[in-house]
Order: structure tokens, then sequence, then C-alpha cells
């Protein structure tokens, strides 16, 4: 009776380290894993955004990051150079 007992509690810390270092491994990889890098979009500034190749077009004044600018070209079909306004 008293080695089952002991046969039965050995089995359980068996069971319990196992479960412990599954965790463990499993866990571990992700506290080394490092975020994505992030972009550096700068500072906001003043943009002044043509049509190209169309000289009776409108400029459009568009104030944002570099980061912004880019996603306004792709969406507006304009390009935009920096504008001496601030």
């Amino acid at each position: 009776m008293k080695s089952q007992r002991i046969l039965q509690s050995g089995l359980a810390f068996a069971v319990v380290a196992t479960t412990v270092a599954a965790v463990w491994t499993l866990t571990a990889g992700s506290a080394i894993a490092k975020p994505p890098p992030r972009l550096d979009c700068g500072p906001t500034r003043g943009w002044i955004c043509v049509f190209q190749g169309c000289p009776s077009c409108n400029a459009e004044f568009f104030v944002g990051t570099v980061c912004e600018k880019a996603d306004f070209e792709r969406s507006s079909g304009r390009t935009c150079s920096p504008s001496a306004l601030p």
C-alpha cells in the first residue's frame, strides 16, 4: 500500500514536471522574438501634389509624413514634392 502511494506521487511529480518543461519550452521562443522593424516616417510637413503631365490640373496641398504622403500618392495618382510652406 505504501509503495503504491509512493509510485502514485512519483507519477504525479513526473506529469507536473513534464508539463512545466513543455510550457517553458514552448514559451521560451516567444521571449526571444523581436518585434518587426518600425518604419520611421519622419515629421509632418507640407507637400504639393500634382498629376504628372497635366499642367491644367489643380495642384493640391497635402500635410502629412512621408508614409502618409506615399499612401496619398498611391490612392490619388498624384506625385508630391516638398512644399516651401511649413
